[in-house]
C-alpha cells in the first residue's frame, strides 16, 4: 500500500512526458506545414490563398484517413459503437472545431508572419485552463495555473516585440489579427473536447475528424468553382510544396491527437506553445523574419514553462486545487 503513492507521480509524469514528446514533434511537422504552405502560395499569386487552404486540408484530411483506415484493418481493438454514440457530442465538437481552427490558423499564416500568427494562435495556452475550469470545474491547481502564467508570459514578452514592431499590418490588414485569435479560441474548445476523449483510441477521433474535413474541404471547393484552377497544369507544377504541406500537416494531427488523448492535458497545451519557438526559428531562416533579443526571451519563457509543467507532475498533489 505504501507504494501506491510513489507509483501515481511516476505514471503522471511519463503520461505527461508522452502528451510533450507527441505535441513538441507536431508542433515542429505544423511549422514545417506553413513554410510549405507559403512557398506554394507564392508559387501560385493566381490561386487564390482560401483555395489553396482548402486544398491542403482536403489532401491532408484524405492521407489520415487513409492511414487510419489501414491502422484499424491491422488492430485488434474495437471500441463498441455505443461508446462512440455516447461520446457523440463530444467528436462532433472536436472535428468541427478542429477543422476551423486549422482553417483558420493556415490561412492566417499567408496574412501575417509565421511567428506572430503561431504566437497569436498559442493564446490558447490561457485560454484552455478556464475553459476547463469553467466547463468541467477542473480547477489546475495553483502550481499549474501559475505555470500556465508563466507561459502566458512568455507569450507577451514575445508578443510585445515581435506583433508591434510589424509595419505592414495597416489598413484592413489589422483584420488578419483576428485569424490567429479566433482559432487561439477554437482550438481552446478542441483541447475540451479532447479532454472527453481520453478513453476513445486515437485512431477512431482521427477517423471521423478526417471524414468531417474532407467532407467541407470537398464542399468548399466545389462551391468556390475551384474545379478548374486544380485540375489545371499551373497548380500541379507546384506539387511537391501541396504535398509536403498536406503530409507534414496530416503527421502533425496524429501527434496532436495522440498527446492530447494520451496524457495530460494542460501539459500537451503548454508544449503545443512551442509552435511560437518552431515558427520564428523556420522564419528566420526560410522567409528571413528577424528574431529580436525579446522574442529569444519570450521563447526561453515558454520553453521553460514545458519543463517546468512536466515535472509538476510528479508530485502527487500537483493537481489539487490552490
Amino acid at each position: 500500500m505504501s507504494a501506491a503513492p510513489a507509483i501515481q507521480p511516476a505514471r503522471g509524469f511519463h503520461r505527461s512526458l508522452r502528451a510533450t514528446l507527441f505535441m513538441a514533434t507536431g508542433a515542429a511537422l505544423l511549422t514545417w506545414s506553413q513554410v510549405a504552405l507559403r512557398f506554394l502560395s507564392e508559387a501560385q499569386p493566381g490561386a487564390g490563398d482560401v483555395t489553396l487552404v482548402m486544398l491542403v486540408n482536403l489532401c491532408t484530411n484524405v492521407a489520415i484517413f487513409v492511414v487510419v483506415a489501414l491502422l484499424l484493418s491491422r488492430s485488434s481493438r474495437r471500441v463498441p459503437v455505443a461508446a462512440l454514440v455516447e461520446r457523440r457530442v463530444a467528436l462532433g465538437a472536436y472535428a468541427l472545431f478542429d477543422l476551423l481552427g486549422v482553417t483558420l490558423f493556415l490561412v492566417g499564416s499567408l496574412f501575417l508572419p509565421l511567428a506572430t500568427n503561431s504566437l497569436l494562435y498559442s493564446l490558447h495556452v490561457i485560454f484552455t485552463p478556464f475553459l476547463l475550469w469553467a466547463a468541467l470545474r477542473q480547477a489546475p491547481g495553483a502550481r499549474r495555473g501559475l505555470i500556465a502564467s508563466w507561459a502566458f508570459v512568455g507569450v507577451a514578452v514575445y508578443f510585445h516585440d515581435g506583433f508591434l514592431t510589424y509595419e505592414a499590418l495597416h489598413g484592413y490588414r489589422w483584420l488578419a489579427l483576428l485569424l490567429p485569435l479566433a482559432a487561439a479560441f477554437l482550438m481552446s474548445l478542441v483541447n475540451l473536447s479532447a479532454d472527453r476523449l481520453q478513453h476513445i483510441p486515437f485512431e477512431y477521433t482521427l477517423l471521423f475528424t478526417s471524414l468531417v474535413g474532407i467532407a467541407a474541404s470537398s464542399l468548399a471547393l466545389v462551391t468556390t468553382g475551384s474545379g478548374a484552377m486544380i485540375l489545371g497544369d499551373s497548380l500541379w507544377s507546384s506539387w511537391d510544396q501541396l504535398l509536403l504541406s498536406a503530409g507534414t500537416g496530416a503527421a502533425a494531427q496524429f501527434c496532436i491527437v495522440i498527446g492530447l488523448t494520451s496524457g495530460s492535458l494542460l501539459a500537451a497545451v503548454i508544449t503545443e506553445a512551442l509552435t511560437v519557438v518552431f515558427t520564428g526559428i523556420a522564419g528566420l531562416l526560410f522567409l528571413r523574419e528577424s528574431i529580436s533579443p525579446a522574442q529569444r526571451l519570450g521563447m526561453l519563457i515558454i520553453l521553460s514553462a514545458i519543463v517546468l509543467i512536466n515535472l509538476s507532475n510528479r508530485s502527487p498533489q500537483a493537481g489539487e486545487p490552490g
